[in-house]
């Protein structure tokens, strides 16, 4: 008796052991949100949530390609949710947002404030091929990126600074003239378009790294605790029966 139930308590230690383990593997995952370069902007917050070190208004993207990192305060500080629709939905749903949808072939994005209900535009347009996001709520949008020289021939438009830096001018807007978006990244071409990607200080990558660098390991923890006082009831009653 005692060397059979020596053997079960070896195997279940092991068995829930792995279990547990595989349990919290599963767990990190999902904390991580599993997050692929491409989301909509709706998938973006639904997975990170109300996250303190997340902050909205400081990001701006169209499925995971474009930051936009403003320094100074503005009325989107207290953003509490930003949405994707598409053309087609915000027409079923008419009243005031039916025109801002009737000037553009393209979705629009937006910020809302809930407290508020008010609703800061951002239009997506389009340079031959190349789609980019004009945020209309800052007047001006500066890129700073190292690829200039590689894509500028592909690009619609030319770096006012042949080293870095691209501004343009956004002539809608809900925010007072003058306010400045800086974008830091890398231009990527991917799709037949040419894509943004941020530098790792983006907000959005703090968060993902931060979240990587606090693992929560108290169900590996148990799992090894639970495999070990298991294996040790299994020893002690092989020892006894031996």
């Amino acid at each position: 008796m005692l060397f059979v139930s020596g053997v079960l308590f070896i195997l279940i230690g092991i068995y829930v052991g792995i279990k547990i383990y595989r349990k919290s593997q599963d767990q990190e995952k999902e904390k991580l949100g599993r997050i692929p370069k491409f989301l909509t902007l709706q998938e973006i917050f639904e997975k990170l949530g109300e996250h303190p070190d997340f902050k909205r208004n400081e990001v701006v993207r169209l499925q995971g390609a474009l930051y936009c990192d403003h320094t100074e305060e503005t009325p989107l500080s207290g953003i509490s949710a930003i949405y994707y629709e598409s053309r087609a939905d915000a027409m079923e749903k008419g009243g005031n947002e039916k025109p801002i949808f009737e000037r553009s072939s393209q979705n629009v994005l937006y910020f809302e404030e809930k407290p508020s209900g008010k609703r800061i535009y951002l239009d997506l347009k389009n340079y031959g091929k190349y789609a980019q996001i004009l945020p209309a709520c800052f007047e001006t949008v500066l890129i700073d990126s190292p690829d200039y020289q590689k894509f500028q021939d592909k690009l619609s438009y030319q770096p006012e600074n042949p080293d870095n830096f691209r501004g343009f001018k956004v002539t809608e807007g809900y925010l007072p003239e003058g306010q400045t978006v800086f974008v830091k990244g890398r231009l990527i071409e991917k799709e037949g378009k040419i894509w943004i990607f941020p530098n790792a200080r983006d907000p959005f990558f703090s968060y993902h790294q931060k979240c990587a660098s606090k693992k929560d390991n108290s169900m590996k923890v148990a799992a090894i605790g639970t495999a070990a006082v298991m294996v040790i009831l299994g020893v002690f009653c092989l020892i006894t029966y031996f």
